[in-house]
């Protein structure tokens, strides 16, 4: 597993225990949200760095170590990341921890698109 997968599993992990942890519990998390989408947001700056570093990485001595991480793996994930991120922040969105307008916001950033029914439960 590369790193750029580990450390998507343990952002996506991490997130997917926040989106389905207890209300109150959540709410302990929700006050440190910015340090959390700053790990997503870096989580998928490494994944999309992957193939430039490994291009790096060929033109060096030891490039016989490494083998390179599929299109398939990371497009993985990065969904793994995107959609655990995402989840986490309807549900602090649906609790009101966050206003829509901050879930939007902050998708927009990730680039994670908004699916208008999971806010249907908002109004």
């Amino acid at each position: 597993m590369s790193f750029s997968e580990h450390l998507a599993k343990v952002v996506a992990d991490q997130m997917n225990r926040f989106a389905t942890m207890g209300r109150s519990k959540r709410a302990g998390h929700v006050v440190n949200l910015d340090f959390w989408l700053d790990q997503s947001r870096h989580a998928l700056e490494v994944i999309d760095g992957q193939e430039e570093r490994f291009q790096r990485l060929k033109s060096t001595d030891s490039a016989y170590l490494y083998k390179p991480v599929s299109a398939e793996d990371l497009g993985y994930a990065r969904s793994t990341v995107t959609d655990s991120t995402y989840r986490f922040l309807v549900q602090c969105c649906k609790e009101g921890h966050i206003s829509e307008d901050r879930l939007r916001a902050e998708c927009h950033k990730l680039g994670i698109c908004v699916r208008e029914a999971d806010l249907t439960d908002l109004t």
